[in-house]
């Protein structure tokens, strides 16, 4: 095998940034399949938040079945997709020597 060319690949990263017009495009094309195309939606239409989602206008927005909402949003959920992480807290009851001989 004969080396034809020497590349060299620069490390600079790139953003992407895709608008609803973009996903929506996307979905047409079939580039993306629906959990992908819905997944994106949330993102963009609420963040990373926690939002209450207004079901009807979302899927008026978005070119959706609220059946298929419901699927949707089902799938991710298994998946671990939206899915917060648990918040920790560790409760420490604190007191003096002197209360700790009061409970005996």
């Amino acid at each position: 095998m004969q080396l034809v060319a020497d590349i060299t690949i620069p490390n600079a990263k790139k953003e992407l940034t895709l608008d609803a017009e973009d996903i929506k495009r996307l979905k047409k094309l079939r580039v993306i399949n629906p959990m992908t195309y819905f997944y994106f939606a949330l993102l963009c239409s609420y963040g990373q938040a926690s939002p209450s989602i207004d079901k009807d206008n979302f899927c008026d927005e978005w070119g959706l079945e609220p059946d298929d909402f419901d699927l949707l949003l089902a799938q991710l959920q298994k998946k671990g997709a939206l899915t917060r992480k648990p918040e920790r807290y560790v409760q420490l009851s604190l007191f003096s020597p002197a209360e700790q001989g009061d409970e005996s």
